[in-house]
């Protein structure tokens, strides 16, 4: 398939609509939302009345409001926190006071909706500023600024001609997202600390003029992915870059939607990470509701190229899709900035993809794998070996760079691996596939 031509039929990987899955994963947000609220009335001896009242508050809104409220990356978010607190740890010391904070917040996002459903005048509400000074009003483009004497303070917001009331405002819209950097309810520190910059007029400006210019370039060269842009991408959360590093992106399936992302001195980076990450999103999405066999997270199985490594079913099949993200963002996109290094990364990635398919097709059969995964990785490596066939004329030497380099790395960390025989099935995979580059 030509890069200049790129019809949805190319990019329909799993045979399904990106819309289509967003709404059914409203839907069964809304339906564990429900379900915590049930319980938490069946226990309401234990439970403070504000949580009870903010609950109660959300199913008295209207149809439209709920579908703004529950299709937020932070509600998946609040629903986890409030399972913990109302099935695990409802006795525990400080619960009481974590679920008043936490009926809080819903206040926040309910009112966020409210505002994005309606754009009334009129609409006021007590909330509090989060422990840095601010307070996100998330969906609205909108933030409001304090600072840290107020952080913990219950404040008056309203909305009027458009605009938020009761703080200094700070329009944090950038592009078809929006920067959530200090929003509490989507920030996590993962395996690591992050250290996370303030949002000011600035910082909020270089990342929309980057978002504005990557969803330019999608419609421009890469139209089915820049109409899935609303329901993949929408808020970024910015990091520092840690020290040593170059960037750091990353997305964590409790809040669907948001991105963790540092900045770094090439856009073309940045925006490379920004497909990868969101393509992490759309696979979420395609198998969310299904429950894998817990070895498929956990049993180390295959060696993922981008990683190092040998990893498990789910972990594997989740850097496949980001890095078939990534190669077709190169493909279709990338190839026409000229500042751009697109040919070495086209073939490193379609070289790791293939390694990828080389392990799956002699293994995943045999695994027990659910027809889903199998789907969706057979669709993802018909396109990359399509892809691969295209530029093989053009970039033979970029294929050959690729092989050598593949190959230097399993040597550099194949030694340490808890299976060396599938490292070594790699190793033999990569030289044959070096024979075929060869002209005859």
């Amino acid at each position: 398939m030509h890069p200049d031509a790129a019809p949805d039929r190319f990019f329909d990987v799993g045979s399904t609509a990106v819309n289509r899955l967003s709404a059914e994963h409203v839907e069964r947000q809304a339906i564990t939302f429900l379900a915590l609220r049930d319980i938490a009335h069946q226990r309401r001896d234990r439970v403070p009345g504000s949580i009870l009242s903010a609950l109660d508050a959300v199913v008295q809104s209207s149809g439209r409001i709920c579908g703004l409220l529950f299709g937020l990356p932070h509600i998946r978010q609040w629903c986890l926190t409030l399972r913990e607190f109302l099935v695990f740890n409802l006795g525990a010391e400080g619960v009481q006071e974590r679920l008043d904070t936490h009926a809080a917040e819903l206040r926040r996002l309910l009112f966020s909706s409210k505002i994005a459903a309606h754009r009334d005048d009129g609409l006021y509400e007590t909330l509090v500023v989060h422990p840095n000074g601010s307070l996100h009003l998330p969906g609205t483009g909108q933030m409001l600024v304090y600072g840290p004497d107020c952080a913990g303070r219950d404040v008056r917001v309203g909305f009027h001609d458009g605009l938020l009331e009761g703080g200094d405002i700070l329009i944090n819209a950038i592009g078809a997202a929006e920067l959530w950097t200090t929003d509490m309810l989507v920030r996590r520190s993962g395996s690591r600390v992050y250290a996370f910059p303030n949002e000011d007029q600035q910082e909020i400006q270089r990342w929309r003029q980057l978002v504005e210019e990557y969803t330019g370039e999608l419609a421009a060269h890469w139209a089915a992915f820049h109409r899935e842009i609303p329901f993949l991408l929408k808020g970024i959360i910015a990091v520092e870059t840690p020290s040593g590093e170059t960037h750091l992106s990353g997305t964590f399936s409790e809040v669907p939607g948001a991105i963790y992302l540092s900045w770094a001195d090439s856009r073309e980076v940045i925006k490379e990470a920004i497909t990868h990450e969101l393509f992490h999103t759309r696979l979420n999405l395609l198998i969310d509701h299904h429950n894998f066999d817990r070895t498929l997270h956990e049993a180390e199985m295959f060696w993922a190229p981008w990683r190092f490594q040998v990893r498990p079913c789910i972990p594997f099949v989740h850097g496949v899709y980001a890095h078939f993200g990534m190669m077709l963002h190169n493909h279709f996109v990338s190839r026409h900035c000229s500042y751009s290094n697109w040919r070495s990364k086209l073939a490193t990635h379609l070289i790791r993809l293939a390694v990828a398919e080389a392990q799956w097709s002699t293994t995943a059969a045999h695994l027990g794998v659910p027809s889903l995964l199998l789907d969706v990785t057979a669709r993802v490596f018909e396109v990359a070996r399509q892809v691969f066939n295209e530029n093989l004329p053009d970039l033979t030497d970029e294929f050959f760079v690729a092989i050598a380099g593949e190959r230097g790395e399993i040597r550099r960390h194949g030694v340490r691996l808890s299976i060396p025989e599938r490292v070594e099935s790699v190793e033999r995979y990569l030289k044959q596939l070096s024979g075929t580059l060869v002209p005859q």
